[in-house]
């Protein structure tokens, strides 16, 4: 089984991310994980230590590698984004059509930065994937896996 998303699609929709399609294939492979599928969701500190790193472009990079990876394990093009610092900030996506400065959008309206409480992340996305995948994290809960 190959990718989720092919080259093509990525290439038509999303250009500036082949390279790190390419890249995050030559990963996937090297660890014996090409083909494979999974749900991939990703999750932004918007503490105030984060500061520096969504000004100088570095979330974004982030969040742009993220999505060339999901492409290989996802079929939908989309990535949700979860941003938390004190409280959940925001939930949002960003995805192949729309990802051009898609981070800076979604913090921008955000205002203050707070603290650090990753607990608060955690369950919010264990609770978007009970939404999506209900049989396989129920039983996780049964046994004991997952809280």
């Amino acid at each position: 089984m190959g990718s989720a998303i092919s080259l093509r699609k990525v290439e038509e929709t999303a250009p500036a991310l082949v390279n790190l399609y390419k890249s995050a294939a030559v990963s996937l492979e090297k660890h014996g994980l090409g083909g494979q599928r999974a749900a991939v969701h990703l999750v932004l500190d918007h503490s105030g230590s984060m500061r520096d790193h969504y000004k100088d472009g570095t979330v974004q990079a982030l969040a742009e590698r993220v999505l060339g990876l999901s492409a290989h394990l996802d079929d939908d093009g989309t990535v949700p984004i979860t941003v938390f610092s004190t409280d959940i900030d925001a939930e949002a996506d960003i995805s192949l059509a729309n990802h051009a400065g898609r981070v800076a959008e979604i913090v921008g309206a955000l205002g203050h930065m707070g603290r650090t409480n990753y607990h608060l992340a955690m369950d919010t996305v264990i609770d978007r994937l009970l939404g999506e995948f209900p049989r396989w994290l129920r039983r996780a809960r049964e046994l004991g896996i997952v809280a």
